[in-house]
């Protein structure tokens, strides 16, 4: 999974300039969901959020295909792009600065350090470079597949959420309440400090009590993680990526089956 991972990495760190877009310009929410984003596998876009502005609603978002950064507006006529290959997060971020009085937005506070702090990646001073096809057909296959089985579980709960990713960290998720009882998360994460491998991951937050999870059985898929600060299911994708497209599809519809009965038990 390692050019899967160098494709993670290179999407989070340019996906920052899109969250500070949000927090400059969406109305502020207390669970910072006004700065996260969503990946439209349709088109192969990750999209910020929808600022109102004179003219009416425009998004900025990441075109994957086309590797640009791109302003539309409700129709998804394309405003304004910027060329992100053979030039720097900085060179981007000051290009897109002058544009917003175009948009009658201020350029007060856009360029301020967002409020969270991401790893310090060894390229982050370095000019992108056009990622390899092949390796972003992979990391879009994931997301996909991240979006979908977000879905399901929101299904199985018969509950609603947005399925957003969190500029943060880089997470694909969900977050349902089922009222006067849990919440369950759910989503598909970076490789990091925990799991030497992207995962999919399910964690329950009881509303009156916490969870045990001494009494937790083996899964038969994937491992529960229960040290740490964080405590949970999860299942590293290292351990599915050789599987079969519809393998896979069994393969997370049985974690999800096996987690949810566990929490909601």
């Amino acid at each position: 999974m390692q050019e899967y991972n160098k494709v993670d990495q290179q999407l989070h760190q340019l996906s920052q300039i899109i969250a500070k877009v949000n927090r400059t310009f969406v109305q502020k929410e207390e669970d910072d969901s006004h700065t996260n984003l969503y990946y439209d596998h349709v088109n192969g876009r990750i999209f910020g959020r929808w600022i109102e502005v004179e003219r009416g609603s425009v998004v900025l978002s990441l075109d994957l295909r086309s590797f640009k950064f791109v302003w539309y507006d409700r129709l998804f006529k394309i405003l304004k792009s910027y060329a992100i290959v053979g030039r720097t997060s900085m060179e981007i971020e000051l290009e897109i600065e002058s544009d917003l009085p175009d948009f009658r937005l201020s350029k007060d506070g856009f360029k301020e350090e967002l409020h969270f702090k991401i790893n310090d990646y060894s390229f982050i001073n370095d000019s992108f470079e056009l990622i390899e096809k092949q390796d972003l057909e992979v990391w879009r296959y994931w997301r996909n597949k991240a979006n979908k089985a977000c879905q399901q579980v929101l299904g199985a709960l018969q509950q609603s959420s947005e399925i957003r990713i969190w500029p943060h960290h880089f997470d694909t998720g969900i977050y349902a309440i089922i009222p006067q009882n849990i919440g369950i998360s759910f989503g598909l994460a970076m490789e990091d400090d925990m799991v030497d491998s992207p995962y999919f991951y399910m964690s329950g937050y009881p509303e009156k009590s916490s969870l045990d999870f001494s009494k937790v059985s083996d899964l038969s898929l994937g491992r529960w993680q229960t040290v740490g600060e964080w405590r949970g299911a999860v299942l590293p994708l290292k351990g599915i990526n050789s599987l079969s497209c519809k393998e896979t599809d069994n393969a997370i519809d049985a974690f999800i089956k096996e987690d949810l009965k566990w929490f909601l038990k």
